[in-house]
């Protein structure tokens, strides 16, 4: 089972260096991470590399494999939904952290939101939605009064409260549906 987190927040809240520092310390606790990105932007498929080239010439799916990676671009073709997301991934994660898709986001119920948020108003436009809001992470804590019914107001300064909450949430989910999958923390024998 995989457990989806939407991050949503402003350009430059401070999204994608949450989501690494999330990522980094959820791989080392042993955690299978994934991630999606939304960007207005050809971040993988720059104009002069050889993807770009064979997608001009006519090509409908151009995968690139070095060493160590493997890349796939092709024509998305309609808005990516959560169905599309993990038929890409094929379980093959624990966790999925989805940066951007606020449409996406915000629709799903399966998806656990975390929100970038500077002020009450800001913190309004990702609210919207069935999907459940565990966490809003700010600079300002002091400012916001009311947070969607059981989020955790985090500062961005304490993201390893974040990543507990996050392990936790992962923990449950996996336990729930493959509970020899539960992790247990090492411990030295005396």
């Amino acid at each position: 089972m995989t457990v989806y987190i939407g991050v949503l927040g402003d350009s430059g809240s401070g999204k994608t260096t949450l989501i690494e520092q999330v990522i980094s310390t959820l791989s080392a606790k042993g955690f299978k991470v994934g991630a999606v990105k939304h960007s207005s932007h050809d971040l993988f498929d720059l104009e002069r590399k050889d993807t770009r080239r064979f997608r001009k010439a006519g090509a409908d799916v151009v995968v690139g494999f070095s060493k160590s990676e493997t890349i796939i671009v092709k024509e998305r073709g309609s808005v990516a939904n959560l169905a599309s997301i993990h038929s890409l991934i094929q379980n093959n994660v624990d966790v999925m952290i989805i940066e951007g898709f606020r449409s996406l986001v915000l629709a799903d119920e399966r998806i656990l939101k975390i929100i970038l948020a500077k002020n009450p108003e800001n913190l309004r436009k990702f609210t919207s939605g069935p999907g459940r809001t565990i966490a809003v992470v700010s600079n300002n804590n002091a400012r916001f009064k009311s947070l969607p019914k059981g989020a955790k107001l985090v500062s961005k300064d304490e993201t390893g409260i974040l990543v507990q909450m996050l392990e936790a949430e992962v923990s449950k989910a996996l336990s729930e549906k493959e509970p020899e999958r539960v992790r247990a923390k090492p411990y030295l024998q005396t």
